[in-house]
């Protein structure tokens, strides 16, 4: 792009956007807050009020942040089910988009969001996380410099054991209200977690970082759960955990396991890679849902067999890690916008690209699928252009 920043909308302006993406615009040195959209007024005036944007930047209407051509790339931040249409929306109009994890819930809007991005030779990257933290920027080096052998196998556990007021919000503030509440509470609405048969489809936060070590894509995935309606929560039609396998296109068998209803304890994320030369793997000991950087370590050659404690710190990876620190997710979610923000105003391939970010949902959604069908192995689409589908083309069968 010609310009030195870019100029942002946060569409958006619930719990995640206000309290995650918000404060963090304000950080990265090359973003501005141009414009907040939300379908709620109360949720839209108080994010202009935070964000302190004028009146005239704040509105309902997204249609309104897609006609301003001083809006460059908008943040996306709404429910999955929401966002492929939103994505597509504002790729087509011309915006660079961020959007939320996961990216959607069905193979068909994967490829929405696929087409529309190399139709308007737009970027769309997805703002996870943990693939930007020290553990993974070390293990990638480890792994491409032969330190861990062959990769044999990896894993990853996400057991969240989310709060009891991300079930419900009021239809009219867009507010969370607590499950004891909601009984009380005339517009109570249920949110995407109830929506969410398959914690299988969460799984970027797993799946990403382990796949930018590893520098491969996924082929297959079987998955089993225990099955619904919850254990912990009867009312949910939802499983209360799932363990997925995937065997990427380089043969490494990768382990995902994924709970959010069940109580839980932290760390919520924990990762291993295990190697034909050694193995390396993040702490079980953190007070912190996302790892800390602690971990340890262990290498064929090592004169004793016991793994022994090693630091992986995200600021040795961070240009600007004090600024980053007053972000979120131990100071990630810095890192994720701004590597959004650069590869718009770069010209250069974000980190979590489409192609990557429609894989991983892409990997949940036929994991959900196994599930429902017993341990069925499915094969997992290559949504990048090649010789059997051209870019901006849709591939002759859609999964």
């Amino acid at each position: 792009m010609s310009t030195d920043r870019l100029r942002l909308a946060l569409v958006g302006l619930g719990p995640r956007g206000v309290g995650g993406w918000l404060g963090c615009i304000g950080l990265v040195p090359r973003a501005e807050l141009v414009a907040v959209c939300d379908r709620h007024p109360a949720l839209l005036a108080d994010g202009a009020r935070r964000a302190g944007l004028p009146e005239r930047d704040a509105t309902t209407d997204l249609d309104d942040v897609l006609a301003r051509p001083d809006v460059d790339a908008v943040v996306i931040c709404v429910a999955p089910e929401l966002q492929a249409d939103l994505a597509v929306r504002s790729l087509e109009a011309g915006k660079a988009a961020l959007c939320e994890v996961p990216l959607c819930f069905t193979l068909d809007d994967c490829w929405r969001i696929v087409l529309a991005a190399e139709r308007s030779d737009r970027v769309l990257a997805l703002g996870e996380q943990v693939c930007h933290a020290g553990f993974v920027n070390a293990w990638r080096a480890l792994r491409a410099n032969g330190a861990l052998g062959r990769v044999l196998y990896a894993e990853a556990e996400y057991h969240h054991g989310i709060p009891s007021d991300w079930y419900w919000v009021s239809a009219r503030t867009g507010k969370a209200i607590s499950w004891e509440d909601a009984a009380r509470v005339p517009d109570a609405t249920r949110t995407r977690f109830w929506r969410m048969r398959h914690p299988a489809w969460y799984n970027p936060h797993s799946l990403s970082p382990l796949l930018r070590v590893l520098d491969d894509r996924v082929e297959s995935v079987v998955c089993l759960s225990t099955g619904a309606p919850s254990s912990v929560l009867p009312e949910l039609d939802a499983a209360d955990l799932e363990v997925a396998l995937v065997r990427t296109a380089g043969g490494t068998v990768v382990r995902i396991s994924t709970a959010f209803v069940a109580p839980a304890a932290h760390p919520w994320h924990w990762y291993r890679v295990l190697g034909t030369e050694g193995e390396v793997q993040t702490t079980r000991e953190s007070e912190h849902g996302v790892p800390d950087g602690s971990g340890l370590e262990w290498y064929a050659t090592d004169a004793s067999p016991a793994r022994r404690q090693v630091t992986w710190s995200n600021a040795e990876h961070q240009r600007n890690a004090a600024l980053a620190a007053a972000s979120g997710h131990q100071g990630l979610d810095f890192s994720a916008l701004e590597d959004f923000v650069e590869a718009v105003l770069d010209d250069r391939p974000p980190t979590v690209d489409v192609y990557r970010a429609a894989e991983i949902a892409a990997v949940g959604i036929l994991a959900g699928r196994s599930a429902d069908d017993g341990g069925t192995v499915y094969a997992v689409p290559d949504f990048r252009p090649g010789a059997e589908r051209l870019a901006g083309r849709a591939p002759s069968a859609r999964g």
